[in-house]
């Protein structure tokens, strides 16, 4: 009988794979390790910070604003464990050190393996105390190529629409507001343009615009 040893990277008898391919005694981690799987992140957002919301216990991510450029959601993992500037959790993407600004980015697809670190260890150190994010992402395989395609698509729509007054009511109210706080005070709208406009006569010299419907949409695709 011939017996073959393969070699195993990942955990070789009592020793743990660690930080910058480091090999660390089981004895040496103190802190839990919780995985995720990459399946779990795909989510109809282009943002991976947003998507990591409600997928593992233990981290409270929110996103402050959702301006194009500036929608990163902020994470911790278990709270903040150190005070001053350096508050965020190590991100290490192939064992090299990124922000969260390259994390966001970074497509589902290309993850091979997601973890977290929830304590300080004795590899990491200091740096480890708010928590250690590691992330594997794929590399290229011996055998037959294979293509995958994955399309999303979004539908968005307005809560609730805002009620706007026509341009009759919104001129015979300011006519009213001004007339209000002085009586003397000449109207700004006359009477023939607020019943020109009403009765349409015109539409170029006295337009009625919904500047709402003309300037936004009911639904958008993307």
């Amino acid at each position: 009988m011939d017996v073959i040893l393969r070699e195993s990277n990942q955990a070789i008898d009592e020793v743990v794979v660690t930080a910058f391919g480091q090999r660390s005694k089981k004895s040496d981690i103190i802190g839990s390790v919780s995985s995720i799987s990459p399946k779990e992140l795909r989510a109809p957002v282009s943002n991976l910070t947003t998507a990591l919301q409600g997928k593992i216990a233990g981290i409270v991510s929110f996103q402050r604003s959702g301006e194009p450029g500036a929608d990163n959601a902020d994470f911790f993992i278990r709270g903040v464990g150190t005070f001053g500037a350096n508050n965020r959790s190590l991100i290490l993407i192939d064992n090299i050190e990124v922000s969260a600004d390259v994390l966001t980015r970074l497509p589902v697809d290309d993850i091979e393996n997601f973890s977290i670190l929830w304590d300080a260890t004795a590899v990491y150190g200091s740096r480890g105390a708010n928590g250690v994010m590691l992330v594997t992402t794929k590399t290229g395989r011996e055998g037959s190529a294979k293509i995958s395609f994955r399309t999303e698509q979004r539908i968005s729509t307005p809560t609730q629409k805002l009620k706007i007054a026509d341009p009759v009511t919104w001129m015979k109210m300011f006519n009213e507001a001004v007339t209000t706080r002085n009586p003397l005070d000449l109207e700004p709208y006359s009477q023939a343009k607020i019943e020109n406009t009403q009765a349409g006569n015109a539409p170029i010299a006295y337009p009625a615009v919904d500047w709402l419907n003309e300037l936004t949409r009911q639904s958008t695709t993307t």
